[in-house]
């Protein structure tokens, strides 16, 4: 029955009844030990329908599968997986043979082809875009606080020290916003006296940023707004004699900055600016006016920070 069901199935895919499977290559070579002729001989002819290849007993070139029969048991050996028991024990003799061609084929199956050559791999790319692509550029922060010390100086040669607190606010990636606050003083010796002046000032500024989180550079401009007082002068342009006189001003500013990050959020700045007072405080001697604060003014801040 065996032979007749192997006959059967080889004539009906002779006549293309069904597929064979992908790889129809070598011949597969079956060396039987302790197996029934018939059975092996059947089983061959199934497993070489089951396979879409040739599958012979005697020797030939390709992968050579043995199989080895103890009684129930039956061993395929020889593939690239490790060996595998087949139990016969219970089973219909007149079906050995199929079962057997069954367990090869998917023995057989079971082997993964051999891998295909790796394709040509594309030239290397330079260094810095393999840099690029691995370690992509920090997103910028988009908030940093500061605060610092400043100088400032005046074209009438007087001078004033103070401090000042500030944030950068990052609205794109290359357009930055900056608000401060600052306060300053000096004391100025004149021929007339000792002049006290204290300024406190407001900034808003607009720039763009250049560089990375790193290290960033900023170009601004806007303006400055705030009061300043004077104290001491025997004399003052209104005609007022000692005493302390109080103005308020607000003129354009532009500024240079250069920030640099230290670890994961530690911030150091430094910056040079150049603005306009339009107030002005002259001492009077005689008659004539002397100018010590106001006008034309270039400052210097250092500054460190946090950003997030």
């Amino acid at each position: 029955m065996a032979r007749v069901g192997a006959q059967l199935v080889a004539v009906t895919c002779a006549l293309g009844a069904c597929a064979f499977r992908a790889h129809a290559a070598d011949a597969l070579s079956l060396a039987a030990e302790g197996c029934p002729g018939d059975v092996i001989t059947d089983a061959a002819r199934i497993a070489a329908v089951e396979l879409g290849r040739p599958v012979e007993v005697v020797a030939s070139p390709g992968p050579r599968i043995s199989v080895s029969c103890a009684g129930d048991e039956v061993v395929l050996a020889g593939g690239a997986s490790p060996a595998r028991t087949i139990g016969l024990h219970g089973v219909d003799p007149r079906v050995h043979a199929r079962v057997l061609a069954l367990a090869i084929a998917e023995y057989v199956e079971a082997v993964p082809p051999p891998p295909a050559p790796p394709p040509a791999l594309p030239a290397a790319p330079p260094a810095a875009a393999v840099l690029r692509a691995q370690v992509p550029e920090a997103r910028p922060s988009r908030l940093s606080t500061n605060a610092g010390g400043t100088l400032r100086a005046f074209t009438a040669g007087s001078f004033a020290l103070g401090v000042r607190v500030g944030l950068l606010w990052s609205a794109s990636e290359h357009l930055v916003a900056s608000f401060g606050l600052r306060g300053e003083a000096g004391a100025l010796e004149r021929p007339q006296g000792t002049v006290d002046v204290r300024s406190f000032a407001g900034e808003s500024l607009l720039g763009l940023r250049f560089g990375g989180d790193r290290r960033l550079f900023i170009a601004s401009a806007g303006f400055a707004a705030g009061a300043v007082s004077a104290r001491g002068l025997p004399g003052t342009r209104v005609g007022v004699t000692g005493g302390t006189v109080v103005g308020a001003w607000a003129g354009p500013l532009a500024r240079l900055r250069a920030q640099w990050t230290i670890g994961r959020n530690l911030t150091v700045g430094v910056e040079t600016d150049a603005a306009y007072v339009p107030v002005t405080i002259a001492a009077t001697t005689d008659g004539r006016d002397e100018r010590v604060w106001g006008g034309p003014c270039v400052g210097a801040a250092v500054d460190v920070g946090w950003s997030w």
